[in-house]
């Protein structure tokens, strides 16, 4: 029988265990310890500690452990995840607590009830053998789609699109909730996903419950990308691509492998080769090509640290109204320094009129050295432009932007593609990967606010031909004509 090194009598003194427990039971109780150890324990050493499987492990261990945890898992196919989260997860679950009860969900009834009937089958087996490694016993339900401890607790899953009518859950796990490609293209397909899960799925969590949804990613617009961008809730993210890219969570250099044991490089590289935008969205965990659109990623330099900028600006790119369907408010703050340009701050909220009022408040407050705060002469900008324009330190000025988004998006591209554009550090700033995707998306991405405000900071800074308005709000309502000027 697999066993790992332990020091038993270490254990019986640092878990306060009581004496007379024979090596069996304290193994069970060593390796319930964290999912790390009770993986290779439960499964006989056919579960391997990956440096990568370690990293997912501590993850999942910090999501159950806290009230309401929430985790988001993107990972390239045939890395274990479902093996670590939707077998071994619910084995250490209910072998540390069976009283618990467990949920898991994914694209088909028959691809669900396949790891339900795993994890009731290896503590059958685990009941009928010699020497146990576990201490669960099987109630009398005993289907793969619905069974039961005899503490009460137990296993349940369900097909995207099923009922889980009286199945309440601690822990709700959802396994990849799309089947294929064309499923993934589908926009009611991916609707209807979401209804589910707002209106199945999440009903059924208890008080406190963790909720882990781990999948490979085939759409900006599929589950993960909605959870993502349009949650309420705060969730834990794990993004691990195939290849490894800048500031990677592991810590491995640009081009490394996930799983070197099993896949290397010149492997991936062929599997990368077949489809670029399979390989981007399933095995790189994001659906939209890195390269090959107008701005690609490479081209976006990074810092740390605080940048030596000798001018602050504000770029704010508002909407008509607050909604679950409207564009985001984004407003950003951007150093210069000669010729090159930092991206020092952003906001992106769904906000009506006076939230984003008081936002731009907000980002003076924090940014002191505002010279000049720019907003886009749409929506409600020239409204908000009437409040502040006499009230606020800095100069307030309305913007019309000239020519097409696109020619818009052209004039910039030089810069950024030159190294004159820098980004802060998207470990410290998470937002800044959404930046980058926004970019890398576009003319195919959902939303362009983002571009918005910094081709409209861009275009400001550098001084080019623009159109500026001062809005004369005490002499009458209505905001000036547009006239191009200059600034040096």
């Amino acid at each position: 029988m697999w066993r790992s090194c332990i020091c038993y009598a270490t254990i019986r003194s640092v878990m306060q265990l009581p004496a007379g427990l024979s090596l069996s039971d304290l193994a069970r109780h060593a390796h319930l310890a964290n999912l790390v150890t009770f993986a290779p324990y439960a499964s006989r050493g056919a579960w391997k500690p990956y440096r990568y499987l370690r990293f997912l492990c501590r993850k999942i261990d910090e999501c159950i452990a806290k009230p309401n945890g929430r985790l988001l898992v993107f990972m390239p196919p045939r890395h274990g995840k479902s093996y670590t989260i939707s077998q071994m997860t619910p084995m250490k679950i209910l072998e540390n607590d069976p009283t618990k009860r467990v949920v898991l969900a994914s694209y088909g009834d028959n691809f669900a009830e396949g790891w339900g009937a795993k994890v009731r089958d290896a503590f059958q087996a685990d009941e009928d053998s010699d020497e146990r490694l576990f201490s669960l016993k099987l109630g009398k339900k005993k289907l793969a789609s619905w069974w039961e401890t005899t503490e009460g607790g137990g296993m349940m899953t369900a097909g995207i699109g099923g009922q889980l009518t009286g199945k309440g859950f601690d822990v709700g796990i959802i396994d990849d909730v799309l089947k294929d490609w064309q499923e993934a293209m589908s926009p009611t397909t991916r609707s209807q996903i979401i209804d589910w899960y707002h209106s199945v799925f999440y009903t059924r969590h208890e008080p406190g419950a963790s909720i882990i949804v781990l999948m490979t990613r085939w759409h900006e617009e599929d589950l993960g990308g909605y959870l993502l961008n349009e949650s309420v809730e705060d969730w834990d993210v794990v993004r691990l691509p195939a290849l490894a890219e800048e500031d990677d969570p592991l810590g491995r250099l640009p081009g490394e492998p996930l799983c070197p044991e099993r896949y290397t490089a010149y492997d991936l590289d062929i599997t990368r080769r077949q489809d670029k935008r399979v390989w981007e969205a399933m095995y790189q965990q994001r659906p939209v090509a890195a390269e090959g659109g107008l701005v690609n990623r490479s081209w976006w330099k990074i810092y740390g640290g605080t940048p030596p900028v000798g001018r602050i600006i504000q770029s704010w790119d508002c909407t008509f109204s607050k909604s679950d369907t409207s564009d985001y408010v984004v407003g950003q703050v951007w150093g210069q320094s000669g010729n090159n340009y930092y991206l020092l701050d952003q906001i992106r909220e769904r906000l009506n009129f006076n939230e984003t009022e008081n936002a731009i408040l907000t980002m003076l407050g924090k940014w002191p050295g505002t010279q000049n705060v720019v907003i886009e002469n749409k929506a409600n900008g020239p409204a908000i432009v009437s409040r502040l324009q006499n009230n606020v330190p800095a100069k307030v000025e309305s913007y019309t932007p000239l020519g097409s988004k696109d020619s818009r998006i052209q004039s910039v591209a030089p810069m950024i593609e030159q190294g004159q554009v820098f980004l802060p550090n998207a470990i410290e700033h998470p937002w800044v990967s959404e930046f980058q995707n926004e970019w890398a998306m576009w003319p195919a991405g959902k939303f362009d606010d983002q571009i918005d405000a910094c081709t409209q900071a861009l275009d400001y800074l550098r001084g080019s031909s623009y159109r500026i308005q001062f809005s004369r709000a005490r002499k009458r309502n209505t905001v000036s004509a547009p006239n191009p000027v200059s600034i040096g």
